[in-house]
């Protein structure tokens, strides 16, 4: 939609409680629960189902956690290979902390209505994975001897990559509701 055009929307199903015409006005695309909208613009009508609505408004969203994805993907391995550029600090915390943010965003695209789940979803994913490297055997061993392997499933427990999760599924999670709330002003 360009920023001029003006659509009006119009639930056809009323809820028990009347609706004023001011809060009609404010209504945002995301907020409609109606089981029918009609968007019309310059005299002409369309009718789309909840279902179809949504669709469209959310599958823009999981693009934009997919993007979210393949940057944080580019960071992270950015941040292992110039390790040496880094400081220390950053050098030492970043490349766990960039992949709990990943872990986040993939969560967030495919839970992307469940703001909340999605948190704890990512949080129990990367502590799964930190906690099956306690577990030793020679398949497992070999497979994370390959580069993927070693990317998604690590090499060895530590208690300070469990840290290093939390503070990167906390930061994406705060920046996805800064982001939320920006879009929404």
């Amino acid at each position: 939609m360009k920023q001029g055009d003006k659509f009006s929307w119009h639930h056809r199903k009323q809820s028990a409680s009347a609706v004023h015409a001011e809060e009609r006005e404010r209504y945002d695309a995301a907020a409609l629960t109606a089981d029918e909208v009609v968007i019309s613009r310059a005299g002409t009508s369309a009718t789309y189902t909840e279902t179809t609505f949504r669709k469209t408004v959310f599958s823009k969203q999981r693009l934009g956690y997919g993007l979210a994805v393949l940057v944080t993907i580019v960071l992270g391995l950015a941040s292992r290979r110039y390790a040496n550029a880094l400081p220390p600090f950053v050098a030492d915390h970043a490349g766990d902390m960039l992949w709990a943010m990943m872990v986040y965003w993939g969560c967030r695209m495919l839970l992307y209505r469940r703001y909340g789940i999605a948190i704890l979803a990512a949080l129990l994913f990367c502590y799964g994975i930190e906690f099956s490297q306690l577990y030793q055997a020679e398949w497992i061993r070999q497979l994370r001897d390959t580069t993927i392997g070693g990317l998604v499933l690590g090499h060895g427990f530590l208690v300070v990559d469990l840290i290093r999760y939390t503070v990167g599924v906390g930061l994406a999670a705060a920046l996805d509701w800064l982001a939320r709330y920006m879009l929404r002003q």
